[in-house]
């Protein structure tokens, strides 16, 4: 028997997986181009980490007072996980996010709690050094390059710390 994407879906958010909706605005000169351009970012999604299913709904392209023609795309999305999605709306920077299902609570381990904080984390720590090498003089990179490296340096001993306690824990 086929399994329907309803199944899926059910299946899914049972163990702990969230199904959504994401908005996305789109801008460009040529109509064509734009429809051409959503296409492939719907398609980006589908093959992200941890989506199961995702399908996009494109508006035809309108054009406004500046010659310049935009749409919208929603995106729905099935993940296995909110960690999953979180990522997606970080790399892709919706304009919008609404859960649909689970209805009410999300199901959330300490662990993906800790790798959600982690993504945000590094996400951030990418941002900051794609900003400091674009826009601080050569001095301030330089600092910035030193703190990364302590910074990394730190984050090694961290994990080093956590798995004694996690070995001495099981023993």
């Amino acid at each position: 028997m086929a399994r329907t994407l309803e199944d899926l879906t059910n299946e899914t958010v049972r163990e702990g997986g969230v199904f959504a909706v994401l908005y996305f605005d789109m801008h460009s000169p040529e109509p064509e181009k734009l429809k051409q351009i959503a296409t492939e970012f719907v398609g980006r999604i589908t093959s992200e980490p941890g989506v199961l299913f995702a399908q996009g709904e494109i508006q035809e392209p309108v054009k406004g007072e500046d010659e310049i023609y935009s749409t919208n795309a929603e995106v729905h999305v099935l993940t296995q996980t909110i960690t999953s999605l979180v990522g997606i709306s970080m790399r892709y920077g919706p304009i919008g996010v609404e859960i649909l299902r689970p209805n009410n609570n999300l199901k959330v381990s300490l662990g993906e709690a800790h790798d959600i904080l982690l993504l945000v984390s590094q996400n951030s720590f990418e941002f900051s050094r794609f900003v400091m090498n674009k826009v601080a003089s050569p001095e301030d990179r330089d600092k910035f390059n030193r703190d990364a490296e302590r910074r990394a340096e730190m984050g090694k001993r961290l994990l080093e710390k956590k798995g004694k306690k996690e070995d001495e824990s099981e023993g």
